[in-house]
Order: structure tokens, then sequence, then C-alpha cells
């Protein structure tokens, strides 16, 4: 048995050739699987934030809080607070109870996507000995998915949470669902809504329960359970429809042919030679272009599905409708977004893994030491390549700038030219973010964060301001809800010392959105360079009401007091900082600066 084959490497006590205790066998594997998990995406620990990370956690003030507010803020918006796209409050959720915990300390958000990751491992083995009633095959499994590298960059991204938490629901809903008793059944319609509610793609969690109840032989009246789920998925959509509008989403029925006739069949096999052989990860994989190839794949897929059928493989067909299933809800992204994402894999994953764990256990039953030797040397040269995959990967791709390096070598996308333009952008190198936010804006001229990121990096870049401010009003005239335009317009007004206009910008800006810690924190700005103190120290508080976490609103504020003389309160909010950031040079210098010159007084 694999085991046999890996356990005692890793647990030497272990008599795997006596008889053992069920539960300790599920023990063993579990620590297992936790090892291996580790071993092979430990290294991401040591990550901070990258990509969406900077929007979605350290620039958001609706997690910093366990308010009503907020939770209703993140039931009723997206992950980036624009109601663009991107609808998982439970993502946010999450991000609420890291906060908590760890405050702005990356290492915290990385452990639980690890350990999400680790927990979808340990949850595949139990489903495949609840499906296969096989141990071997389900530690197998496991173990692929627990190293394999295709989820690395979602390892890397924290905001990449959204995938691990669709597949943990889901998982925990299948499981639930097959206990066939009435509370396990109602529990696994709670954790189908909460997959839904993690990322849209949990709305085939009852395609999933279907393929699954068929290959158990289920009883008719079986099936009949998965109309709760069917109906739940509409007050889903429709909510989700409300709330924001993503043009990814957006189906071109006459497209939609030529796409899975066409198209779809060469990106299986693109996909599957990931899962296979996981060499060149990059973010953003340019979708295969038409030729004269095309029909092969889709005869080579067809073929395929004829097989299977003709063979009456329900093992081969479970996991061929597996693999499409969990792409499916995918498929509005490819069709609109121009990309393929390698971590889409992650829940398609086990239908490869499956077949592997099988064609394993096949070989190791053919009556030859030699051959069996074979077949252990080449499992743990598997793992092992795996392994070593994703800490390469994890050591090229570990920050902003490598892994936006690293997709453009292979890809054009324009998200990721544009995020490299802000890392530039926020290096100090205008000159180069201007060059990529221009390149990004070509492919998407009316794209308002594209335009609004040229006009900043122009502005950074040449200090003249006659260009920048005509293309923030074009903004505000096509995009008259994008606060950006209000806010960077107010910035160079306030810049330039034109505060009445600053201000009337700004204003405008807290008109569209009440709760923008930066339009509050802006209009403080203006009040405080026009020696409005009162205001200043009223919008300042008022910021902090919003995100009490905003270091530069708090540093600014205990100034003022400082000014004031109300050393006390200064204190108080430079010691505030540095017990959330110990590092902040700013708060420690003036803590010392009070400490030195009233250290004869009772502060």
């Amino acid at each position: 048995m694999a085991v046999q084959l890996i356990l005692p490497h890793l647990f030497p006590s272990l008599p795997i050739d006596k008889p053992m205790d069920k539960k300790l066998i599920h023990y063993q594997v579990i620590c297992a699987i936790i090892l291996l998990g580790f071993v092979a995406f430990g290294a991401t620990l040591k990550s901070g934030f990258i990509w969406d990370d900077h929007q979605m956690i350290e620039e958001n003030p609706y997690i910093t809080q366990w308010t009503i507010k907020n939770l209703h803020h993140n039931f009723s918006s997206d992950l980036f607070n624009q109601g663009l796209e991107y609808y998982r409050p439970i993502v946010t959720v999450f991000h609420m109870f890291d906060f908590s915990i760890w405050g702005m300390n990356p290492f915290g958000y990385h452990l639980t996507n690890l350990l999400l990751h680790i927990a979808n491992a340990i949850l595949i083995y139990f489903f495949v000995i609840r499906l296969f009633f096989n141990k071997e095959v389900a530690f197998l499994s496991s173990i692929f998915f627990v190293v394999h590298p295709i989820i690395v960059e979602q390892l890397l991204i924290i905001g990449g949470r959204s995938e691990l938490l669709v597949n943990f629901f889901m998982l925990i809903s299948i499981l639930l669902f097959i206990q066939q008793r009435f509370i396990f059944r109602l529990l696994s319609l709670l954790a189908f809504v909460l997959s839904m509610l993690s990322k849209e793609s949990g709305i085939i969690t009852p395609l999933v329960l279907l393929l699954v109840l068929w290959f158990k032989n289920s009883k008719p009246k079986e099936f009949m359970w998965l109309i709760p789920f069917v109906i739940f998925i509409i007050p889903f959509l429709v909510l989700r429809s409300c709330i924001i509008d993503n043009p990814y989403m957006k189906i071109e029925l006459v497209k939609l042919p030529q796409f899975l006739f066409l198209q779809l069949p060469e990106i299986l096999f693109i996909y599957l030679r990931l899962l296979l052989f996981p060499f060149g990860l990059h973010s953003h994989r340019q979708l295969p272009t038409y030729g004269q190839e095309v029909w092969i794949f889709s005869i080579l897929l067809l073929l395929l599905g004829v097989l299977l059928l003709i063979k009456r493989s329900k093992t081969g067909i479970f996991c061929f409708l597996w693999f499409i299933f969990m792409i499916l809800p995918k498929s509005p992204v490819l069709m609109n977004g121009g990309f393929m994402i390698e971590h889409w894999l992650y829940s398609s994953s086990l239908s490869i893994f499956l077949p592997l764990a099988f064609l394993y256990q096949r070989c190791r039953e053919v009556n030859s030491i030699l051959y069996q030797k074979v077949t252990q040397i080449t499992l743990l040269v598997i793992l092992i390549t795996y392994i070593a995959i994703a800490n390469f990967n994890i050591a090229i791709r570990g920050n902003d700038f490598l892994m936006y390096q690293r997709a453009m070598k292979y890809s054009s996308s324009t998200p990721v030219i544009y995020n490299m333009g802000w890392f530039y952008y926020n290096s100090g190198d205008f000159e180069k973010a201007l060059e990529y936010f221009q390149k990004a804006l070509i492919v998407h001229p009316e794209t308002p964060d594209y335009r609004n990121a040229v006009a900043l990096a122009l502005w950074r870049h040449t200090n003249n301001t006659l260009k920048p401010i005509e293309i923030f009003k074009s903004i505000k005239e096509t995009h008259p809800n994008y606060i950006s335009s209000y806010l960077n317009l107010g910035l160079i007004y306030l810049t330039n010392g034109r505060y009445k206009e600053a201000k009337e910008e700004t204003a405008s800006a807290i008109r569209l959105d009440p709760n923008s810690q930066s339009a509050w924190y802006q209009l403080a700005e203006i009040c405080h360079k026009t020696n409005d103190m009162e205001k200043a120290k009223e919008y300042y508080h008022q910021t902090l009401n919003i995100n009490p976490y905003y270091h530069l609103a708090r540093n600014n504020l205990a100034a003022i007091y400082a000014e004031k003389g109300e050393y006390q309160k200064a204190k108080e909010h430079w010691e505030f900082i540095l017990r959330y950031s110990p590092n902040n040079e700013f708060a420690k210098k003036n803590i010392a600066r009070l400490n030195k010159l009233f250290s004869n007084r009772s502060l």
C-alpha cells in the first residue's frame, strides 16, 4: 500500500505490518497530509501582501472592526468595496477574523490560507473513502492534492482565499449530504450557501451532488433532495446581480457554441497538461487562438467520452464529468476575460489524482518485486518533483514585482501590466509607471482605472497639472460615480494650494461614499493646511471612526494634540499606533521626544 510506503518514513514507530485501529490509520494519514502540506507550501508563510491583498486587506477599513455597519457593508458590496465584481462576503468575514488575531501581519493570513488548503486535502481523503471505500486511493489522492503546485498562486496571494473556501464548503456539503440523515442534509444545504457566498462557482455543487448520487447508485427519492439546492441558487443570483455588475459573468449567446465546441476542448487539454506536468506556471495565461488544429482537441475530447461509455467505466465517466463540471463556472470569465487562471484547476484536480491513485494501486498489485519497487520510486519522484516545483514557484513569485515579472514573460494580460505600473508608481519610478499604465490604456481606452492611473503617473512624472486635470475631469463626465477621479483632482488642487477647489472635489467624493476613509482624511488634510485645526481634528476623528488603524490620520491627529499642549492625548494615539505597528518610526520618535521633554512631568 502507498500508506505502507510513505508513513513509515514519517512515523517510524508505526507498526504498519500489523492490524491497526481504523481511527489510528486516519490519525496518521491526517498527520502525513499536514506535514506534506507544510513541506510543499510552508515557505508562503514568509511572503507579504501581494497583488489584490493591498486593496482587499491593507486598504480595507471594513475588516478592522466587528460592527453591524461593517458586516452589512461586507455582505452588500464586493471584495474591492466598489460594487463592481467579486461578490464573496464570506472571504471578507475570514479576513475580519484574521485581522482580529494578526492585525496587519501577513504571516497569519498566509497561515489561514495554508490551513484551508490542508483541510481541503483532508476532506478529499474522507470523500474518496466514502465514494470508493479505498483507503490507499484516498490517501494517494489527498497527498497528490496537498503537494501539487497548481494552487501556489492562491497561497501566495491571500486574496485568492475564495478558491480555497469555495472548495472547503463544497466538500463539506458533499460529505454531509451523503450521510443520508435529515439534519445532515440541512447542514449540507447551509454549507452549499456558504460555498456560493465564498465564490460564485459554488453554484455547481448541486450538479456535483447529482454526479455523486449517480455514482453511488442512489435511490430516486435521494435525487429529490437536490431540489432545495437548485432553488437556493435563484435568490443567490438575484442578490449578486443587485449588488455587483461584473462584465466577465455576462455571456454572449452567439459566441457560446463557438466557445464550447472550438475553444473549450483545447483549454481543457492545456489544463490537463498543467495538472500532469505543472511546469511553466504563471499568472493570467493567454487563451489559445483559433487555428487549423482546433478540431483535433474537440475530436479527442469526444473520442475520450465515447471510449469511457463503450468501456462502461463508471469511475472514468465520474472523473471525466467531475473535471468538466468544475471548469464550467469559469466559462464566462474564460470567454470574456481572454485569459486562463491556473488555480481554476484546484477543484478539477481530483479527477486526475483519482485515476493516478488507481493506476498506482494496480501497478502495486503486479506480482513482481522489481516492478513494485519501480512503482514506489516513481511515486516518490512525482511527489518530490511537485514539492520542488511548488517551492521553486514560491521563490520566483514571492512578491509583487516577481509575480508580475514572471507573468509578463508569458502573457500580455492588461491586469498584469496595470499592476506592474502600480508597483513602479509606489516605488517612486513614475516614468516607468506611466509607461505600463499607457500600455494598459491602449488596450482598454475607456477603462476609468487605467485613465486615472495614467493621469496620476503623468502628474507625478512631469509635475505638470494641466493634462492630468483634463483627464480627471473627463473621467468625471464619462463615469460620474468613479470616486478616485474626484479624490485625485482634489489632491492636485490641495498640492497646488487651491484649497477651495480641493475641498469641493473631496466633498463630492464623500457624497459618493460617506465611508471613504481616503476622502475624510484628505478633507482633514485640507483643513490642516489652512490652519482650521478644529475641523481637521473632527475629520481625522471621522477617518478613525471608519478605520481606527489608519495610521496617517492618527499620526496627524496626535501631532495636532501635541502642538496644542495636550500631550497625554498625543501620546495615547502614538502608543495605539505602536500596538499594531511596532516598527512605525514616526510614532516611536515622537513618544521618545515626549518622554525626554517631559520626563519630570506626569503625562
